[in-house]
């Protein structure tokens, strides 16, 4: 996870530091100083030698392969500081339009805004340092206005006296219900759990809600559709209603005279309007609605 691969780095930055470029060098030097010791034992009629000239081409190889590696590192390294710039550069702009806002003046205690579509939760005491809660986990019209778009998640920082960002930790999308695991760790660095519970709780009750709503349009849905059933597709319906509320396809094509295949696409097609639901076992059974359908053409409705 992101926020182990910081405190990673963290505890072993100055160890790390200038790593890459010393094994290269080591890796350059062993070879020239191999090559060297070779050629001087052997002479030029050596060098023709196949089983010597497989070993250095295997040396070759591995120095190739180590460099590749060493290089691939340095990029991802690379990467890695530049997003880390851009991360910090969303946060300090955020900060900047709210104290353009006055969120900071005078205030003391614990609150929620919304910055720009961004959730924000602050906490602290002016003069002293604050603590700041960013939930950015939608790709809203005001994070791609600004290319945000591919630095979702929820930031935790530390601002000192002059809202001048002084540390944050980024949790990505998919470990944000992973944060008691980093409760600790958090803990370490000096930021305010307790802010991060309340943005939890704030995001559980947006996704509680956003699922009320994805139900409740779905009932919507469910309820204003109404397939308007050919003769043939009632006549099934009816049949499977006549047969206790479950039959199989093969049954039913050889009480209609069709063929298997075309009653089971009509079993598909009352099932796609909700009339029937199918078993694992390929049996069709009726459904309330579909009961509720025969009743209302004035049909036998099967058994109940």
């Amino acid at each position: 996870m992101e926020w182990e691969a910081l405190r990673r780095s963290q505890e072993k930055e100055k160890k790390e530091a200038g790593a890459s470029a010393s094994l290269a060098r080591a890796g350059a030097s062993i070879a020239s100083l191999a090559r060297a010791e070779m050629a001087k034992a052997r002479g030029d009629a050596s060098r023709r030698n196949p089983k010597v000239e497989a070993w250095e081409k295997q040396l070759d190889a591995v120095m190739r392969k180590k460099e590749r590696e060493e290089h691939k590192k340095r990029e991802e390294e690379k990467e890695r500081i530049a997003r880390r710039e851009r991360e910090a550069g969303m946060l300090q702009k955020l900060v900047w339009l709210m104290a353009r806002d006055n969120i900071f003046d005078g205030y003391m205690g614990e609150g929620s805004w919304v910055v720009g579509q961004v959730r924000c939760f602050v906490s602290g005491v002016p003069q002293d340092r604050w603590h700041l809660v960013v939930v950015a986990l939608d790709k809203s019209k005001f994070m791609l206005r600004w290319g945000w778009s591919n630095l979702l998640g929820v930031y935790l920082c530390r601002l000192d006296g002059g809202l001048g960002l002084r540390k944050y930790v980024r949790i990505a999308p998919d470990e944000v219900g992973r944060f008691s695991e980093m409760r600790q760790f958090l803990k370490e660095e000096g930021l305010d759990t307790n802010l991060m519970e309340q943005a939890a709780r704030w995001q559980s009750s947006q996704l509680q809600q956003a699922q009320e709503r994805e139900e409740r349009e779905k009932q919507k849905s469910n309820r204003s559709f109404h397939k308007v059933l050919t003769s043939t597709e009632l006549e099934a319906l009816e049949r499977i209603a006549d047969a206790g509320g479950k039959t199989h396809p093969i049954y039913l094509g050889g009480q209609m005279g069709y063929s298997t295949n075309y009653a089971r696409a009509l079993c598909k097609s009352l099932g796609r309007a909700d009339y029937v639901d199918f078993l694992a076992s390929g049996w069709c059974v009726i459904t309330p609605k579909g009961k509720e359908e025969l009743m209302m053409k004035g049909r036998p409705k099967g058994e109940q």
